[in-house]
């Protein structure tokens, strides 16, 4: 629910990479995307991949997902 409305304050929106379809309904990509960050080690991991080439998260690159700006 929190995340949800940072989400919306910050305009953006997690979509499916290929697709650019939103992952309302998309519970195991939910799922792939929040369990990287429960994890201490990958949540450090994850914050280095953001200077990445593709600057994706790593739960994002396993979820196939990005977070677009909405405006």
């Amino acid at each position: 629910m929190v995340k949800a409305l940072v989400k919306k304050v910050m305009k953006i929106r997690v979509v499916n990479y290929d697709t650019r379809q939103p992952i309302t309904e998309d519970y195991g990509s939910a799922v792939i995307r929040g369990v990287t960050l429960m994890v201490p080690i990958l949540g450090f991991i994850d914050m280095l991949m953001v200077f990445a080439k593709e600057g994706r998260r790593f739960g994002d690159q396993w979820a196939n997902t990005i977070v677009i700006s909405e405006a």
